[in-house]
């Protein structure tokens, strides 16, 4: 997996030269900067928490090569295929709507070990028959719960990807279940 692999760069094929990314973590009045999730504090774009107009715009990345370098800086991971719940919401000839759900460890630097959840939400676009660009892509990183800890640690590796996210679908569809999407997180 790519994101997985220490070199983020990769990925840069994965986006639309014009697409967009943002990341935010839980809003908690009573705890404005948890520290846990300090490494993607100065990243946060929610908007429950975030006024500043021109911070809003600035965390907002619209170019693939901004997208890439922000992803290069957040922790590395190693995520756990088997947590991954798939959800597919729209699929049209020109566009496809999907979110992933899952967690992972942070492998390196002062979280190490940590486990968080995430819910990443894609909108993509067909970039030839059997590829897919990703248009707009949405990071939602959060502690991982007791629940979802106690299943990371229980497991003796994190196996590896899925296998294909598209079941059998009709004809206009087929074309998409040929698509092999981008790394999830």
């Amino acid at each position: 997996l790519t994101y997985d692999s220490g070199d983020r760069q990769g990925l840069l094929g994965a986006y639309l030269d014009k697409a967009c990314f943002s990341l935010s973590i839980p809003f908690n009045p009573e705890d404005p900067a948890p520290s846990s999730l300090c490494e993607y504090v100065k990243d946060n774009r929610n908007i429950k928490k975030l006024k500043d107009p021109h911070l809003r715009l600035q965390l907002l990345k619209s170019t693939k090569h901004d997208i890439v370098r922000s992803l290069c800086v957040l922790p590395a991971t190693q995520h756990d295929f088997s947590s991954f719940v798939v959800d597919q919401w729209l699929q049209t000839e020109r566009v496809l709507c999907f979110s992933v759900n899952g967690v992972f460890k942070e492998v390196v630097g002062k979280s190490q070990s940590s486990v968080r959840a995430f819910t990443r939400t894609f909108i993509a676009i067909p970039a030839s028959s059997s590829s897919l660009c990703i248009l707009n892509d949405q990071l939602f990183v959060r502690d991982a719960t007791p629940k979802e800890t106690h299943t990371v640690g229980s497991s003796s590796q994190f196996p590896h990807p899925p296998p294909a996210l598209c079941p059998p679908s009709p004809r206009s569809n087929r074309k998409w279940c040929r698509l092999s999407p981008p790394s999830p997180a």
